[in-house]
């Protein structure tokens, strides 16, 4: 039972990820990222199709494979700002690191700062529904709310998150350092997002985390005259070494930071029990 409701489980998560993957990819194809226009409605595209497979992913998930989300207001606080508190360092190193000088003023940009936030809010939305909303809960029932089947939970569901950013290589075969730094720090992330999920029963604590982390490495695009450029360049150029094993190790701190995380609330579910 166990075994058949993973396979259902991965399968699902397989097919949502793929009619994603093409769904964003015949978005883009259709509006063209040409102009800040252009940009406006290729968001607002994809903000309404994310939208609409979280949801039909949450009606599956909770009919057909009895598996709860959490979507709901509990620790979402607790998630985002006490089991999260580490993501501060990135949403911190993401605005020193992308900075670029405004070329236009607030008022100008608010309005492609809240299409960005937006744009970035659905990817977390979607991500998290993906690999910690589905697979991770997929692995979770099978093997078990144990330490250990917690731990394989999460390494495996973020090792598929990871790895599926080997596809930025499709786009640009040059990237091939950032694309490997990706694929660590995605993984490593990821493993942490499955223990705050863990942690709060709270699933929009991670979207929140996770759309703040993109949110922060885009928003100085707003500030640019041509915003659409600006953020289809971010995506063309290859890390250094030195930066690549920077962002590597900043990303590895989170994952031991995850573990830290893991052993403290079963130490603390171990104590409960003995005093009980």
């Amino acid at each position: 039972m166990k075994t058949k409701k993973l396979l259902s489980g991965v399968l699902f998560g397989v097919f949502i990820t793929f009619i994603y993957l093409i769904g964003i990819n015949v978005i883009g194809e259709i509006i063209k990222e040409t102009n800040d226009q252009k940009l406006f409605m290729n968001y607002g595209a994809r903000i309404i199709f994310r939208i609409a497979l979280f949801v039909i992913s949450v009606l599956v998930i909770k009919k057909k494979l009895n598996i709860k989300f959490g979507c709901n207001s509990k620790n979402i606080i607790l998630g985002v700002f006490w089991y999260g508190l580490c993501f501060i360092v990135i949403y911190t190193l993401n605005i020193h690191d992308e900075f670029m000088k405004p070329e236009i003023g607030l008022i100008k940009a608010l309005p492609k700062v809240f299409m960005i936030f937006f744009e970035t809010m659905s990817i977390g939305l979607i991500e998290e529904t993906l690999f910690r909303g589905i697979f991770f809960n997929s692995f979770k029932a099978r093997f078990g709310e144990s330490k250990s089947g917690i731990t394989k939970s999460a390494l495996i569901s973020s090792g598929i998150f990871g790895a599926l950013h080997l596809l930025n290589l499709t786009g640009n075969p040059k990237i091939v350092l950032a694309t490997i730094s990706q694929v660590l720090y995605a993984t490593f992330f990821g493993f942490i997002f499955c223990v705050i999920y863990y942690r709060t029963k709270n699933f929009w604590s991670v979207v929140i985390i996770h759309g703040l982390v993109d949110f922060t490495g885009n928003f100085w695009g707003a500030f640019a005259k041509n915003t659409s450029k600006v953020l289809s360049n971010a995506s063309k150029s290859d890390y250094t070494i030195s930066y690549s094993i920077f962002v590597v190790s900043i990303a590895l701190l989170f994952l031991i930071s995850g573990i830290l995380q893991l052993n403290k609330h079963y130490k603390n579910k171990q104590f409960s029990i003995i005093n009980n």
